[in-house]
C-alpha cells in the first residue's frame, strides 16, 4: 500500500475527504457524514483520541489472534494424533488447519490495512 493508495475522499461524497474519525463505527468520514448518518455517534475529538482507538482496535486484534493461535496448535496437537493413528486422516486435517490459518491471516491482514488507511487518511487532515 502506497500513499497515493490510500482513500482520502468519501465514497458517498466524492468531493469530500474524509477527515473524521467515527469512535461508534471505527471509519473515516467526511463532513457531511458526520452531520448525517453518523450524527448521534461519537466523533473523535483529535488525531490522540482517534490513535487511542485504533491502538484499542489492534489490541483487540491481538487478543483474537491469540486466541486463534490457541486453536491452532489445538488442531496441530490433534492433527499430530490423528497422524499417529491413522494416515489416511492426516492429510484432511493438514488441509483444513493451512484453511484455517490462511482465513486467519488473511483477515488480520486485511484489518491491518483498514486501520493503516484509517490512520493514514486521518493523519494526512
Amino acid at each position: 500500500l502506497t500513499f497515493k493508495d490510500v482513500p482520502i475522499f468519501c465514497k458517498e461524497h466524492p468531493s469530500y475527504c474524509r477527515s473524521f474519525f467515527c469512535l461508534t463505527c471505527n471509519e473515516l468520514l467526511c463532513a457531511y457524514c458526520v452531520v448525517g448518518g453518523h450524527r448521534d455517534h461519537n466523533i473523535a475529538d483529535s488525531l490522540e483520541e482517534a490513535s487511542l482507538k485504533i491502538r484499542e482496535i489492534f489490541a483487540s486484534l491481538s487478543a483474537d489472534m491469540d486466541e486463534n493461535i490457541a486453536d491452532l496448535e489445538t488442531y496441530i496437537s490433534e492433527s499430530k494424533s490423528l497422524e499417529e493413528r491413522s494416515g489416511e486422516n492426516f492429510d484432511k486435517v493438514r488441509e483444513r488447519i493451512e484453511s484455517i490459518a490462511s482465513d486467519i491471516i488473511t483477515e488480520v491482514n486485511h484489518q491491518k490495512e483498514v486501520l493503516i488507511d484509517q490512520l493514514t487518511a486521518k493523519h494526512q487532515t
